[in-house]
């Protein structure tokens, strides 16, 4: 899973992977180690919530509803959007594979749609 913030916006795309690990399991977390301690980032699926980010315990937790979820996470939908109370926007997509050659390992990224163009 990638995470960008930018301002009041975060944006995270998840791997093929990843997705039907939120779809299965309900949660999808990632961690950068540094010196002073861990970044941490999380994505659950949970009943009865909105789509909302929040800082708990000097963590990112995204929370997204359970119907809304398994919809995404089975279908051809490539993101979910939403603001939070305090107007953070938030961007939840599946992560494609890019068009041009990198040096990068894009073995379980989504086909890009404009693949065949």
């Amino acid at each position: 899973m990638k995470i960008r913030i930018r301002g009041n916006s975060v944006r995270l795309r998840l791997t093929q992977s990843e997705v039907d690990r939120i779809r299965t399991e309900g949660e999808v977390s990632e961690k950068t180690e540094f010196a002073q301690g861990d970044f941490i980032y999380r994505l659950l699926r949970k009943p009865d919530t909105e789509l909302n980010a929040d800082l708990e315990n000097g963590r990112i937790v995204v929370t997204i509803p359970d119907e809304q979820a398994i919809l995404w996470a089975t279908s051809e939908q490539v993101g979910l959007e939403g603001n939070t109370e305090n107007g953070v926007s938030i961007l939840i997509e599946k992560d494609f594979k890019c068009l041009t050659e990198r040096d990068e390992d894009e073995s379980d990224l989504f086909v890009n749609p404009n693949e065949n163009c």
